[in-house]
């Protein structure tokens, strides 16, 4: 029993970190191909600033929307919903929001939210670098289509979970849950109408729902990449001295 238990051991070690070899090569090779789906690494990484504009829907209302961002994590999403201006934005060291004439600093899981969305590259590209880990939950159905399922966890220690189309490679779904005043979000971002734009592939309809009820569908109508935007864009602006 000795020999046989001193001889199964060591196979069943072997056995184990070819598994985990092999698990680990699945996950490097479904986020090339996701990678190489929307462009590849170098275009990607070619692109320093991108605007978007379309509309925004949702709970009965539309509105015009912009988005700028601009390399390593400036990012700013505007909106004028029923006469009333607002911004959301991070400058690349706080998040703040502006309603109407008033800005102020955004604190918590709300500036956390932000601050991640800010990061200008998908998390998946280059995510050993950025110190991020990804493990391959398996593969599920979204939207009657394969997709492979990613748990994406942070440096900072954020769970997001990414689906990608077994056949296209591009993300089918994202999502994550936040805490917000105690109670947990759980938001899904639906992905489709992808479009080549410069080479790049890029989701012209974004919807998302929060706790399974649908919050806003973004259908965008342009996209513009590497053109010139001043980092004053990003910043909040000052109050007006009294």
């Amino acid at each position: 029993m000795r020999v046989l238990l001193r001889t199964a051991v060591p196979v069943l070690v072997l056995a184990v970190a070819a598994v985990a070899a092999l698990h680990a090569q699945s996950v490097d090779e479904i986020i090339a191909r996701n990678i190489e789906a929307k462009g590849g690494a170098e275009k990607l990484r070619g692109v320093q600033s991108m605007k978007l504009t379309g509309k925004l829907s949702g709970r009965g209302m539309e509105a015009p929307f912009t988005i700028w961002s601009k390399r390593p994590n400036l990012a700013r999403q505007e909106t004028e919903m029923q006469g009333t201006h607002m911004v959301r934005a991070f400058d690349g060291t706080k998040a703040w929001m502006m309603i109407g004439p008033d800005a102020q600093e955004i604190a918590g899981p709300q500036a956390q939210s932000t601050r991640d969305q800010a990061e200008f590259d998908t998390p998946l590209l280059d995510y050993k670098t950025k110190g991020h880990t990804v493990e391959l939950v398996g593969t599920e159905t979204v939207g009657g289509t394969k997709a492979y399922h990613l748990k994406l966890t942070t440096k900072g220690g954020q769970v997001q979970h990414f689906f990608i189309d077994a056949e296209t490679g591009v993300e089918r779904q994202t999502s994550m849950t936040l805490d917000q005043d105690g109670q947990q979000m759980n938001i899904v971002t639906d992905l489709s109408d992808f479009r080549d734009v410069d080479g790049i592939k890029v989701p012209f309809s974004v919807k998302q729902t929060v706790n399974g009820t649908p919050i806003t569908t973004l259908l965008v109508d342009k996209v513009q990449f590497n053109i010139p935007i001043d980092d004053a864009l990003f910043r909040m602006p000052r109050k007006p001295q009294q």
